[in-house]
Parts: structure tokens; C-alpha cells; sequence
């Protein structure tokens, strides 16, 4: 392997060459400058024979910046203006003054817009339409993002195609559940769709119940009361599980032998088994029994079910043969669709074109158009991909210069299908092997603790290829920088910072420990802000997800320390969109005064509604001039014009910019510079096709490329996850991410999900300039390191300690090593304070006040539960219902569930339906999901006067508001269970599971009035609207004609009818005055 300096006159740049580069080792600058030697370096080569390809649409963006201002500045090199004397590009010493050269290099620049910068897609995509004829597409393709409607395809089987013969609602809930929610479960099935899964058997929910009554054959009659006694004696002697009874073991049981002695399980009989998954026998396992366990064994029927039944219960449970098996129906289902409209995904692009490579017309049009071709970030390349280039580049004696650049160690998007082994060969078929071995990012110091960390010595093979069980071997690299940076803390570049716990629960490291490393984050922040001088933004942290940033995020901030999270939003729904058509229509149609008016409304003129209806004709006139200017320079003129008008243009007091920035916005502000940016790319976009462009934008799907903005211009602590960070650089970089455990992968493959969680690691270590901190959860019960599902620095630590499990001593005494030699340097964090503000924490000197004495009055706090007693609570515990149960359990779930659907803002029933399903699971009320749907969705479209609730905007429903008010020389205080504002009036809700009976007729007006009168409801809503009445008087609102009443809806009641069960009132607050707070009978709540 040779070591590659582009720099170099003598470095031969023609050739098939592989070139390795290592994190922070010039990658980039090597193909800037190689893009330009090649120009300078051969007559005959002109900027459109050279293609360089990368892998996503930033990365072009940024190849096409560096290559076209290199050029740039080559030039003025050769013209002897070399302003820099830093820099010396050896190569270009003996073309100055060469005024061939200078003009060579000029012209490139000329025509930059011809430089065939691609993403692999957009390559194919634009070879393919060029010469559809040589590739036999008789079709007009269209560079699309897959995702779009291959989602929408995989949304409608789910909902309206699946086969009830495979599948079961059952096996759908198992895999629902196994996902945050169902978009996350689509972009897995879109992710997995072409992969083989190299499974043999996948049998369908009809072929398992087959199974199961064929071997229900195998046994006889079972006596019941024998069995059941049999279970109570043994169920003694196994160890409980948390999230099953007794009770729910006897029922399967009981279920079985009601099966078995009937000879067949219909379809509802195995489902419900589906249900309970026959925990029984996880429950009866061997491993489950305690240690101190009798004789008693299970009998001959449960050993028998055990062998011949369950097993075929957790093969129709299995979430991953369940997945693997929804793969490939529904990749059929696309392929299909796909075929039949003719259309083409990104992926069906790059199979379409490597089919084409094979014709012999296509493969000489294009192979022969390039004489150089780069491939950049070629590790995360997969066989198609490279298959196409071997076909038109590299097996091809015209191209005089072929390149693949990368790194197999920054190979993390397997998840895309990138695919290192194909790195792997065809690195075989190179001629010569070439590397960047120098580092350019980070300190000396902090790359001798990388080299020693990494090496052979110290880690042994971590770079490991289980499928030809080899390893990839690190090479050192060297350091760039001669700079040193002193922190003066005595820690080393790479610092460990440890914390210790006990793994009982799932999450690991555990909710404390996390706590504590955040803690650890923020002190070290702090003093290196303080005593570096450092800003917040020279520090990121990689975390393991979203939720782990949030939780970061917050904690962070409540310490003054500005954080900021790299967010992927998509515009279709934004603010800024729907400002920008409502003013484009005004604009376009000034005459329609409708839209004239919503322009004016809009964030960019701010007209207030009051002011629009009190304006005088005069007035209003001035605004229409304005729209018709607009119009005549959009008819006239161009995009940029209109829009350095736009920004200038002031319709009241303010500029629209003026009114922009008075927003202090910033979302608002990024997504209209990034619409406007979209608008003037597109140069064929004139007056007539304004609002077919927005017709468009608002088609596309919420994840198309087009939509998508990445915002992050604040200034603070990065956090963003290891993938994210891939190409970015750091000052300083905390890695807590490392720690966290993985989820269960639906990848056979755990050796292999292992193996890239050591690039990973190496990606994440090699963000910093200065400094790596790096985090250690050790678990002091030593559990052994699980395949799979082990965080990434657990299975680094497992592999250099040569161990399933991590050994406290061992650890320490591996670290000291090299800490024995300064390359690193470890801590404990577990006698940290979360609540220690640590640079904030400077007390004042406080002066003691002369001594005062003054007497206050005792003042309480009440609520309407501390006013009523219970007494009727427990008589209503005593009511039996037949269908959905009773108790004050039930009462908080739906209470649960209506909050939370009014706070996701989401009306849609798939939306409803889940977040009831997550809420009930394993809870009273899981048997009874559907009734719960039919409530709720009743309850949403109501009648409530004249509307229903899913007539309210979602920003005038306020759920749980909470109050508090001085009453009587004392403060009421409470929460009312929805508040919202509707044409002018707001009106008050409170939800009741009350139980009144079992018919329609229970829920009548007369009952409800007289279960109000029994629980005192009348006094609880004279509470709630003497709290909402202070809200309304300070808004300076006539109480009177501002409020509509309250709605106390029966839940139950709307089992039956939407109708059913609502009671609309206006409270008498003069009850209030009849409160005796001095009762002995009340309850305080203090």
C-alpha cells in the first residue's frame, strides 16, 4: 500500500487506483486537486469526461463548492497572483505563466454548470434518460425519492390488502408494538424490502393453525379439576414474572384444556392463544424455577403442550419471522405495482441501468464519454453499484484514470445497503493500492492516544469481517498539526468517564446513570468554557437517538448551557409555505379580494383582523396597487427581481422584512430562505407556472428530498446522533451515545450487526480536534454481553478484554496501560450531583436582615377531591358492569387517552387506534380495545350545540389546563379536563366513566342529573368555571357572552351513540358561597 500525495508532481494520478483515507486525512482536498490535475495533466481532457460520483445530494453540493473554488484558485496560481504565500501546490510550479494552462483552467470554471458531479442515482438517472433508446426504456422516467409512494403502497396493504388467511390482527398488533409507532414499522419494511432473509420456512397463520390441530390430535382427554390442582402445586416452585398473575396463567390453562378436550381450535381459539403467547410455559420453564424448588413435576399434559403446542404459539408470535414474512409479500405487492404504472424507484433505477451496462450499444455510448471517473465514499457502495462501474469504467482500456476513495472503517449504512464486502473484492481488481496517511483535523497528542487505542497491541483485531472471519488491520496515521492545546486538567486527549450500576431493567445504562453522565457533560462544559474560553458550539455530543437527545437537550439548558439538536424537517407542512402561496395568489389574482385579504393577514404583511375590517376603501385600495406591482413585475421580469422587492416592500409601518425578522423566528425564517432558494433554482418557473410549482411542492411526499431542510444554525452544544456526524469535525466530543444498548435488530445477522458497531465507534472517535471523551456503564452484576442488542462500547470493551462479560478489575487494569502512559485517562462519575450547577454556583455574601417579627393567617389549599367525600366512590366500586370494567384504574386510562390524543393534535382513526392500543396494552382495559374505539371516536364527533369537537382547532384545545385561585381567604386549585375556544366561546369539558347501567336508556338526562346531584358534579363545575371566568375577565371579555357552558360527558354512554351521555350546562357559582370550609368533614388537601 502506498502512500498517496496528491500534492505531488511525481505521484502518478492515471492508472486504477484505490485510495484509502482515513478520518480527517484530506480526502475531500485530494479530489479537488486531482480533478484539477487531471485537466492540466492532459490536453485532451475537457470538464465533461471527468465523473465524479458521491453518495448523497450534501455531499455533491460540497464536492461541487471545493472542486470549482480549487480551480479557482489554481488558476490565479498560474497567473503569478498568489495573494496566500501559505500555500504551495507543488504540482502547479511548472505551469505558471503557461498561458494554455491559465486558459484550460479558466474555461473550466466557465463552464462549471456542465460538471458531471452526480449522486449515483442522479448518474443513472441521467444516463438512462439520455440514451433510453441504447438502454431499451421506451418510457419517460423521472428521478423520483423511492420512498413516497412505495410508502403509500406499503400504508394501503397494511390497511386494506393483507391477507387475513396469513396473517392475523393478532400477529399485526406483535409487530405494531414491537415499533415506536406505525410510520417507524413502514420505514423498516421499506428499508428490508429487497433483502434475502434466507429463512426457509415461513409459515402463514392458516398453515399454523393446521399444525396445531394436527398435533391436538396427539392427545387425549384431559380431566380439568386434575390439572388445574396439578398447576397450583407445581406453580410454587417457579419465580413470578412481572407482567403476568396466577390468574392469567389458569385462564390459558384453562382455554388449552377446554381445546383440547374439543378435539380442534377454531381460528378464535388459536387468536386468543396468540394473545397470551401461552406464557404459561415461559413461566414453567426450567430456567424460571427457584432454587429452593419441591418435587412436584408438571404433568404428562403439560410436558406434552409444552413440546407439541407452544412451540408453534411462539413461531406465529415471532416478531422477526412475522417481519421477515411481511417483507416479502409486500415486496411482491410493489414489484408489481411498480411494474404495472411503470414506474421506477431509485433502487429499480440502478437495477434497470446495471441491466442496461449489459447492452452493448448503451455501454460503449456512455463508457466511451468519460475518460476519469472518481467514485467517492465508495464504502458505502453494494453490489449493483459496483457492478455498474466494473462494467463501464473499470474493465473498460479507455479510461485513462478510474478511482475509488474511501474508508472500510467509516462503513456504518448497512441500514441503506451498503455492503463492505463489495468494498472488500473489488478492491481485488485494482491495480494499485494507494492511502492518505496523514491527519489534518486533530492535535498530535490526541492522534498518538487514537494510534495506541486502536492498535494491534491494545485492541486486537476490533475490526473484525465474521463473514470470511478476518479482521480489517488499522494503520497509524500521523498528525498534520503541529499545534498542541495544554487543557491544563490533567485528563488525556481521549478520557473515559465511567459509571456503575446494577442491570435489572431492559434500559441500560439505567435512567440514574444517564442522569449522570449528563451531569459529568455539563460540569466538564462548563469549566472548559470557562477556563479554554471555549463557546458552547465547540462541543458536540453524539447520542443514541432522538429521545436521548431531548432528554439531554432539556437537562442541559435548565444549566444555561445552550444546546442545539440537528433537525430534518420537511417543509410541505411549514408556515412559511403556506405564507408564501396565500401571497403568490394575491399577487397572481389581485382582483379576487379573498385572497387579497388572506395576504394581508398573513406573517409577512401582520395585518391585524380588526384592522382589516375597520380599513377605509382608500386604504385598501393602496394595499391592491401594491398586489398589481407585484403582478406586473412577475408578468414582466423575473423571480430575483420580485423578490429583492418583496423583502423592501412595506405595506403598513414595517417592511416584509422588518415584519420576518419581528417574528423572531428562526424555523420560519430558514424555511422561507430555503423555499425562495427552490424557487429561483427552478430558471422555467415564469407567472403561469407559479402555482402549479406550489400545486407540486404540496404532492410530494413529507420525506421527498425537495421538502427536506436541515436546521441548525443556532449557536450551542451540538447533539446529533454518530451517523449524522460522519464528515464533521469537533472541537470537543462527548460520545455518550456509545453506552446505550441497541434494540433487537430484525437482522439474523448479529455477528455481522456486532462488527459495524466497531466502525461506528471509530467514526464517533475520530470527530474530535482535542479532545474524545468517551463513556463506561459497568454492570456490577456482570450479565453476560448480549449479540445484537449490546451497546457499541460494551462490545468494544468485550473484545479487547477478551471476555462475554465486563470485569470491573480487568477494565481498569487494561486502561492503565495506557494511562500509565498519558494516551488516556479514565473517571468515576457516580458521586456527582445532577443538581450541582458547577460554574453557575457562585453564592452571594448574604447580610443578615434585622430581626422582624409579623404574623401571617394559616391559608389551605383546596380541591374539589379534598371537598367531597368518598363514601360514594366506594359504592360505585361495588357496580358490576358486563362489558368495559369498573374502578378508578379505568377512570385514569380514559382520561389518559383522551389527553394524550388532544395533545398529538391528530383526529386521524389509524392515529386514534394506536395510541389507545399502546395505552391499554397489558392493562384492565386490553380486551376490551374495540369498545374503547368506539368511545373515543364517538366522543370526538359529538354533538356538542352545533359542532363537534373535531370541529375545534387544534391551537384552541387546551387538555389537563390547571388552576389556582385564592377562595375564601384560602387558594382552590385543580386541573379541568379540557378547555377550548370555539367561534368566539369557550366552553368546558370533563369526562366521567361513571358506570349508571347497562342500556342506552341508563344514560338519559334524568340519570346523568341525578348522578351529578349524588357525586356533587354541580359543585366541581362551579369550581372549574369560577377558574375559567378569572381567565376570560383577563382578557378583558364579557364572561357572560364569552362562555358557552361546560359538557360533562358520560363515557360509557357513548358505547351506544354519539348522542349518548352528554350533559351541557351552564354552572351556578353561587354554589360556591355555600362551602363551609370549616367542616370537620372535609378532607384538606395541604
Amino acid at each position: 500500500m502506498k502512500i498517496f500525495d496528491v500534492l505531488e508532481k511525481k505521484s502518478d494520478i492515471f492508472g486504477k487506483k484505490l485510495l484509502e483515507a482515513s478520518a480527517g486525512t484530506g480526502k475531500t482536498f485530494a479530489i479537488e486537486h486531482l480533478f484539477a490535475r487531471l485537466l492540466l495533466e492532459k490536453d485532451d481532457f475537457t470538464i465533461e469526461q471527468i465523473l465524479v460520483v458521491t453518495f448523497t445530494k450534501a455531499a455533491t453540493k460540497e464536492l461541487k463548492y471545493r472542486i470549482r473554488k480549487n480551480l479557482g484558485i489554481a488558476a490565479e496560481i498560474l497567473k503569478g497572483k498568489n495573494v496566500d504565500k501559505s500555500i504551495n501546490f507543488n504540482y502547479l510550479n511548472s505551469y505558471i505563466n503557461k498561458k494554455e494552462k491559465i486558459t484550460k483552467l479558466q474555461d473550466a470554471i466557465d463552464l462549471f454548470e456542465t460538471a458531471q458531479i452526480f449522486t449515483i442515482h442522479s448518474f443513472c438517472f441521467k444516463a438512462l434518460k439520455e440514451f433510453a433508446f441504447e438502454a431499451n426504456i421506451h418510457l419517460d422516467i423521472n428521478e423520483e425519492d423511492d420512498f413516497g409512494y412505495i410508502k403509500k403502497i406499503i400504508y394501503d396493504y397494511l390497511r386494506y390488502f393483507i391477507d387475513l388467511e396469513k396473517y392475523s390482527s393478532e400477529q399485526i398488533e406483535i409487530l405494531v408494538n414491537k415499533n415506536k409507532d406505525i410510520d417507524t414499522l413502514v420505514f423498516k419494511i421499506f428499508q428490508n424490502l429487497d433483502k434475502d432473509f434466507k429463512v426457509k420456512n415461513l409459515n402463514n397463520f392458516s398453515n399454523l393453525l393446521d399444525d396445531f390441530n394436527k398435533n391436538i390430535k396427539n392427545f387425549e382427554k384431559v380431566d380439568k379439576d386434575f390439572e388445574i390442582n396439578n398447576f397450583e402445586n407445581v406453580s410454587k416452585n417457579f419465580k413470578k414474572k412481572i407482567k403476568f398473575t396466577k390468574q392469567d396463567y389458569l385462564f390459558q390453562l384453562e382455554t388449552l384444556l377446554k381445546i383440547v378436550n374439543s378435539r380442534e381450535a377454531s381460528s378464535q381459539d388459536f387468536k386468543n392463544l396468540l394473545k397470551t403467547k401461552l406464557s404459561i410455559f415461559e413461566f414453567l420453564d426450567e430456567k424460571n424455577k427457584k432454587i429452593k424448588a419441591d418435587d412436584s413435576q408438571l404433568s404428562s399434559f403439560l410436558q406434552k403442550a409444552k413440546n407439541l403446542l407452544h412451540p408453534i404459539i411462539k413461531e406465529a408470535t415471532d416478531y422477526k419471522l412475522l417481519f421477515y414474512r411481511l417483507c416479502i409479500d409486500i415486496s411482491k405487492k410493489v414489484d408489481t405495482y411498480l411494474e404495472t404504472n411503470e414506474l421506477f424507484t431509485f433502487d429499480k433505477i440502478l437495477q434497470k441501468m446495471q441491466k442496461a451496462t449489459k447492452t452493448r450499444a448503451f455501454k460503449e455510448k456512455l463508457s466511451n464519454r468519460y475518460k476519469a471517473v472518481i467514485i467517492d465514499e465508495f464504502q458505502d457502495t453494494d453490489k449493483v453499484q459496483f457492478d455498474i462501474f466494473n462494467t463501464l469504467f473499470l474493465t473498460n482500456p479507455t479510461t485513462q484514470a478510474f478511482y475509488l476513495i474511501g474508508d472500510p472503517k467509516q462503513s456504518i449504512y448497512s441500514f441503506r445497503k451498503a455492503d463492505l464486502y463489495t468494498y472488500l473484492d473489488a478492491v481485488k481488481k485494482i491495480d494499485e493500492i494507494n492511502y492518505l496517511d496523514t491527519n489534518y483535523r486533530s492535535t498530535k497528542s490526541l492522534i498518538d492516544s487514537l494510534n495506541a487505542l486502536l492498535s494491534d497491541d491494545f485492541s486486537k483485531n476490533w475490526l473484525k469481517l465474521p463473514s470470511i472471519k478476518k479482521d480489517l488491520k488499522y494503520l497509524p496515521i500521523k498528525a498534520g498539526l503541529d499545534k498542541a492545546f495544554d487543557f491544563q486538567d490533567n485528563l488525556a486527549s481521549i478520557h473515559f468517564f465511567i459509571s456503575e450500576g446494577n442491570r435489572i431493567k431492559k434500559k441500560w445504562p439505567t435512567s440514574e446513570m444517564e442522569k449522570k453522565f449528563f451531569a459529568y457533560i455539563r460540569d466538564e462544559i462548563v469549566k472548559l468554557k470557562e477556563e479554554q474560553n471555549f463557546s458552547d458550539k465547540s462541543f458536540a455530543i453524539l447520542i443514541k437517538d432522538r429521545y436521548q437527545a431531548e432528554r439531554l437537550k432539556s437537562f442541559l439548558e435548565n444549566f444555561s448551557i445552550k444546546a442545539v439538536t440537528f433537525k430534518e424537517t420537511s417543509l410541505k407542512n411549514s408556515i412559511a409555505l403556506k405564507a408564501m402561496i396565500d401571497f403568490f395568489e394575491a399577487c397572481i389574482k389581485p382582483h379576487d379580494l379573498s385572497k387579497v385579504k388572506l395576504a394581508l393577514l398573513g406573517p409577512f404583511i401582520n395585518l391585524q383582523l380588526q384592522d382589516l375590517k375597520d380599513i377605509d376603501d382608500k386604504k385598501f385600495s393602496k394595499f391592491l396597487e401594491k398586489f398589481y406591482f407585484f403582478k406586473s413585475i412577475l408578468i414582466k421580469k423575473n423571480l430575483s427581481i420580485f423578490f429583492s422587492h418583496f423583502f423592501s416592500t412595506a405595506f403598513t409601518d414595517r417592511t416584509i422584512l422588518e415584519n420576518i425578522a419581528s417574528k423572531k423566528d428562526e424555523n420560519f425564517y430558514l424555511e422561507l430562505i430555503y423555499l425562495i432558494e427552490i424557487m429561483l433554482k427552478d430558471k422555467s418557473l415564469h407567472f403561469n407556472q407559479i402555482l402549479a410549482f406550489f400545486d407540486e411542492l404540496k404532492s410530494l411526499d413529507d420525506e421527498d428530498e425537495k421538502l427536506k431542510i436541515l436546521k441548525n444554525a443556532s449557536d450551542g452544544a451540538q447533539i446529533l446522533t454518530t451517523f449524522m456526524s460522519k464528515g464533521l469535525e469537533y472541537d470537543v466530543v462527548f460520545a455518550i451515545g456509545l453506552a446505550s444498548q441497541n434494540i433487537e435488530s430484525i437482522s439474523n445477522d448479529l455477528q455481522e450487526i456486532d462488527a459495524e458497531k466497531m466502525r461506528q465507534f471509530y467514526v464517533a472517535i475520530t470527530r474530535a480536534k482535542y479532545r474524545i471523551y468517551l463513556p463506561i456503564s459497568i454492570d456490577l452484576k456482570e450479565k453476560i454481553i448480549q449479540e445484537g442488542t449490546c451497546s457499541v462500547m460494551e462490545y468494544y470493551l468485550s473484545n479487547i478484554l477478551d471476555g462475554k462479560t465486563i470485569n470491573k478489575q480487568n477494565l481498569l487494569q487494561k486502561l492503565d496501560i495506557l494511562k500509565d502512559k498519558n494516551l488516556l485517562s479514565y473517571s468515576f462519575v457516580d458521586d456527582i450531583s445532577f443538581l450541582a450547577k458547577k460554574g453557575f454556583d457562585k453564592a452571594p455574601i448574604l447580610k443578615q436582615s434585622d430581626i422582624f417579627t409579623k404574623s401571617f393567617q394559616s391559608r389551605s389549599i383546596y380541591s374539589f377531591s379534598a371537598l367531597s367525600s368518598d363514601k360514594n366512590i366506594l359504592k360505585d366500586e361495588k357496580k358490576i358492569s358486563k362489558n368495559i370494567p369498573i374502578g378508578p384504574k379505568v377512570g385514569e386510562l380514559f382520561h389518559k387517552i383522551l389527553e394524550n390524543i388532544l395533545k398529538k393534535q391528530s383526529f386521524f382513526k389509524e392515529d386514534i387506534f394506536f395510541q389507545i392500543h399502546d395505552l391499554i396494552k397489558d392493562s384492565i382495559l386490553q380486551p376490551y380495545e374495540e369498545n374503547i374505539n368506539i368511545i373515543i371516536n364517538n366522543i370526538l364527533k359529538a354533538p356538542l350545540a352545533n359542532f363537534c369537537l373535531k370541529d375545534v382547532d387544534f391551537e384552541n384545545i387546551k387538555p389537563e389546563v390547571e388552576f389556582l385561585f385564592s377562595f375564601k381567604n384560602n387558594y382552590m386549585k385543580g386541573f379541568i379536563d379540557l378547555v377550548f375556544e370555539y367561534n368566539s366561546k369557550f366552553y368546558l369539558i370533563d369526562w366521567k366513566s361513571n358506570f349508571l347501567g347497562e342500556d342506552e336508556k341508563d344514560y338519559d338526562k334524568k340519570n346523568i342529573e341525578n348522578e351529578m346531584m349524588h357525586h356533587n358534579y354541580y359543585m366541581q363545575a362551579a369550581i372549574y368555571t369560577k377558574s375559567l371566568k378569572r381567565h376570560i375577565e383577563s382578557l378583558k371579555k364579557d364572561f357572560k357572552k364569552a362562555f358557552g357552558g361546560a359538557f360533562y360527558i358520560f363515557l360509557r354512554g357513548q358505547n351506544f351513540s354519539k348522542d349518548v351521555g352528554i350533559y351541557h350546562f351552564f354552572p351556578d357559582l353561587k354554589i360556591l358561597d355555600k362551602i363551609n370550609l370549616n367542616n370537620k368533614n372535609i378532607c384538606l388537601d395541604r
